[in-house]
């Protein structure tokens, strides 16, 4: 005998009509359609398509979500987009949980007298928001403000609240992060900034323990390049102590630890004086490598087009 209940059964039953009996519950849907004004172009049942920029990690693929009745259901590369041209990777195949995740914080919490972090109101939560800007906002660099990697209209949006608040107290925080190759930019060129890597130019790829098929930059376009390359006669090279993703996939894996080896080819093929003296204390077997191979790679690099990445 049905548990449903029969003021649950007329909910049914009105919704759904005659076709309502076939899907009897005990939990009766929330309403009829989530929208309080639906947009013009939706078609119950049918699913809208809306194109935005992944945001996982700071590489920004381009993405196409598709969505039914308010609800996305499933995201997917743009095949128009220049960084990813159509694929996308787990994390941003994955992103959708972040909107649904049962675990998710669904309120503000705020501290209460006792010290404890507990469910409040939006507008309770805005007013003590307010309050405490309104009093910092006498003091110089009192309030601070963190994002994650925005750029555009949303990181102007946060430069004019600083100056709004008379502080210069902003921080970014990236899960995803990659100092050392801001710094090393900064240090050769001047600009902090992170390189563009043409991999699809290149007939010859050395990656010195830059994972570029897992987590390194870009890893959706770094594989779409690296495609490209190899379709025109290009091959590439890891270098690292462990067989990892991108090691797999190399033409050639050359394993130890990549600073020495990088440092054991720059000896080869550098013109510059400088550099020659800092890499001429690392020999091949210092390296763990075998000389033949050094010089044989050092001769590829000296005939090819190549593109050099560091981890």
């Amino acid at each position: 005998m049905s548990e449903t209940k029969r003021r649950d059964f007329l909910k049914i039953l009105g919704i759904g009509g005659a076709a309502g009996l076939a899907g009897c519950s005990r939990t009766a849907p929330d309403s009829l359609t989530p929208y309080v004004i639906p947009p013009e172009e939706m078609v119950r049942g049918h699913a809208l398509w809306y194109r935005s920029a992944c945001r996982e990690c700071p590489a920004g693929c381009g993405l196409e979500a598709r969505v039914r009745e308010g609800r996305v259901h499933k995201v997917e590369g743009n095949p128009e987009h220049p960084v990813n041209g159509g694929g996308l990777c787990a994390r941003g195949q994955a992103a959708v949980q972040g909107l649904y995740n049962p675990d998710r914080l669904r309120t503000p919490l705020v501290r209460w007298p006792n010290g404890k972090l507990g469910p409040a109101t939006w507008d309770e939560a805005e007013k003590r928001i307010a309050e405490a800007l309104t009093r910092a906002r006498a003091r110089k660099d009192a309030v601070g403000l963190l994002t994650g990697a925005c750029a555009g209209a949303l990181d102007d949006l946060g430069g004019e609240f600083l100056k709004a608040m008379n502080s210069a107290r902003r921080f970014r925080y990236e899960p995803l992060a990659h100092e050392n190759l801001r710094l090393a930019n900064k240090l050769c060129f001047g600009a902090a900034s992170l390189p563009v890597l043409r991999f699809a130019d290149a007939r010859a790829a050395f990656l010195f323990g830059a994972g570029a098929l897992e987590t390194y930059i870009s890893p959706v376009g770094y594989t779409r390049g690296l495609s490209e390359a190899r379709r025109a006669g290009g091959r590439m090279v890891y270098f690292g102590p462990r067989l990892s993703l991108t090691g797999s996939r190399a033409d050639e894996w050359v394993p130890g630890d990549p600073g020495l080896l990088a440092m054991a080819l720059v000896g080869h093929v550098s013109g510059l004086p400088v550099l020659k003296k800092l890499a001429a204390p690392v020999t091949p077997e210092r390296a763990g490598a075998s000389p033949d191979l050094i010089r044989r790679l050092a001769a590829e690099i000296r005939q090819k087009p190549f593109l050099a990445a560091a981890g």
